[in-house]
């Protein structure tokens, strides 16, 4: 009994761990962005670390909080509740496709550079 409670113990604070690490990695890389040439759109950096805590994250609700904060970073010309709604219309179908895909069929993948290349044909 004492050593089960002490192994979900452990794997929350891995649980939590990742996540942190995500967040803070995703905001601090929300102030970078690529400027795609002859257009008016860029690429933001934040999504990357929301797309691999997408499937990095074990429970659902984690990840999904993850789209929400990710969702939220800078500092925006329109309120708060436009850019958090505006962001989640794309991060929650993303979030869903992810999740399932990965669940059943990349995580089955062994072998690291077939994954990587799944993982790049996926996104």
């Amino acid at each position: 009994m004492k050593r089960r409670f002490a192994e979900k113990i452990h794997a929350w604070q891995g649980e939590l761990l990742k996540f942190t690490l995500l967040a803070i990695g995703g905001t601090a890389a929300s102030y970078l962005t690529i400027n795609i040439p002859h257009t008016d759109a860029f690429i933001e950096g934040r999504w990357i670390f929301g797309y691999m805590g997408f499937v990095l994250l074990s429970h659902w609700w984690m990840a999904l909080l993850l789209a929400c904060i990710l969702s939220v970073t800078l500092i925006h010309q329109f309120s708060i509740a436009t850019i958090f709604f505006g962001n989640m219309l794309y991060a929650f179908p993303i979030f869903v496709v992810l999740r399932s895909v990965h669940t059943r069929f990349l995580d089955r993948l062994r072998n690291p550079v077939w994954y990587g290349a799944a993982w790049f044909l996926l996104l």
